[in-house]
């Protein structure tokens, strides 16, 4: 199996701010290098980086990568409100041109994917509407960017697999895929096993981390805590032996600030 490390090294839900707040740590490179891993840069997550940083992000990108050295590099891409089946031309726009941004910067980079959320809101958008129009924008995106890197659709509050399964299917392209992340997964009312069972022949990359599961009546994201592997309800240790089964191929993220006690878990149970 192909791990990697996000370089994400915090991750937290900010009230005041009404939305994730997320800090890229330069250090997770060294410890990628010292462990032969590959690396998930996520400095593209927040889209405003690129228009107030762009200079100091695009170097440090480039730095990242050069330190790789042929070492599995993955892009996560701009994610917060961006609506590829919205209904306002306007916003699919937008979505669109922060895509091109950072599928341009991952050709650049040479990365082998890049991660895009799918961000279905079933109160809003009825099932047949996003399935259609996610098909079509990504035909279309793939039309017009034929690069070598894949995109991977990615499950965040999303109850079922049904739909990303559909997208990707309706796409139809060798270098358009699936990125299940595991610890979302954990928080819908499917079993996780049933998530990569159904969506393994489509599945490039995963992300994965730990939780508790959903209870009580909190917020989603209250639950989306992003614990280390062994720090939770998940069994990580079937859950990887199923995985390199179904899917052999695809890479996988450790996408937890918990770095080092992640690495420590998946050394003795020798995985890596």
């Amino acid at each position: 199996m192909k791990f990697l490390l996000s370089n994400i090294d915090d991750i937290h839900f900010s009230e005041s701010q009404g939305r994730y707040v997320y800090h890229c740590s330069h250090a997770t490179a060294d410890k990628a290098i010292r462990h032969q891993l590959g690396l998930e840069l996520a400095d593209l997550s927040m889209a405003g980086n690129l228009d107030q940083n762009r200079q100091a992000v695009m170097d440090s990108l480039h730095q990242y990568a050069a330190l790789m050295k042929g070492l599995p590099l993955v892009i996560h891409a701009p994610f917060s409100e961006l609506y590829p089946h919205a209904m306002e031309s306007m916003i699919r726009e937008v979505a669109n041109r922060l895509f091109q941004q950072a599928y341009a910067i991952a050709e650049e980079l040479a990365a082998q994917t890049m991660v895009v959320h799918a961000n279905q809101v079933a109160t809003i958008y009825h099932p047949d509407w996003f399935v259609e129009h996610q098909i079509a924008f990504w035909k279309s995106f793939r039309h017009s960017h034929p690069g070598r890197c894949t995109i991977a659709i990615e499950n965040t509050i999303d109850e079922t697999p049904t739909q990303l399964l559909q997208i990707a299917e309706g796409v139809d392209d060798p270098h358009f895929g699936i990125c299940l992340d595991v610890g979302h997964a954990n928080l819908s009312a499917t079993p996780v096993v049933e998530w990569i069972r159904t969506l393994a022949p489509k599945i490039a990359h995963y992300h994965i981390h730990n939780n508790m599961g959903v209870r009580g009546s909190k917020l989603w994201y209250q639950y989306d805590s992003h614990n280390a592997l062994g720090e939770g309800v998940l069994d990580y240790e079937h859950l990887l032996h199923l995985i390199e089964e179904l899917t052999p191929d695809a890479t996988i993220t450790l996408e937890t600030s918990a770095l080092d006690e992640s690495v420590d878990w998946l050394m003795q149970k020798h995985f890596i």
